[in-house]
């Protein structure tokens, strides 16, 4: 993990170039291997597993300051809107 590109906070990683905004199309990989512990021995081999990633993003283009809440270092972590604004502005 690109420890300048990304931070992890309460269970999360943030993006955090550019204020956390990524470019239209940009792709910035988490991670780029997965390591098995060298603690697991000859009695795993051939078996399966699986990794559960879940994405969170958050548009930020046309989005004030005052839509946006952050978290105490800085990280967007939602809006601050009920979905009747959102209705209202035409994003349904």
């Amino acid at each position: 993990m690109d420890q300048e590109k990304w931070s992890y906070n309460d269970g999360y990683y943030y993006y955090m170039v550019n204020d956390g905004i990524m470019n239209p199309g940009s792709d910035e990989p988490l991670f780029t291997k997965v390591t098995i512990p060298k603690e697991w021995n000859n009695d795993v081999v051939g078996q399966d597993f699986s990794l559960k990633l879940t994405a969170e993003f958050l548009q930020a283009d046309n989005v004030g300051d005052d839509v946006i809440e952050r978290d105490g270092a800085g990280n967007i972590i939602g809006w601050n809107l009920d979905s009747s604004q959102i209705l209202a502005n035409g994003n349904n």
